[in-house]
């Protein structure tokens, strides 16, 4: 697809496998661009198995 894909891909992996503390201090830490407002939703209802 386009470029950032394999660097999109990466960060869904790696924050799949946080912990759900792990998960919450990062996005508290990092808010999401607003194009991407549910994205931490999204990988924890569908992390990357």
């Amino acid at each position: 697809m386009g470029p950032g894909e394999d660097y999109y891909d990466e960060f869904y992996r790696w924050f799949s496998n946080l912990s759900a503390a792990e998960q919450a201090h990062y996005a508290l830490n990092n808010p999401p661009p607003v194009d991407w407002v549910d994205l931490y939703e999204i990988i924890k209802e569908h992390p990357w198995i």
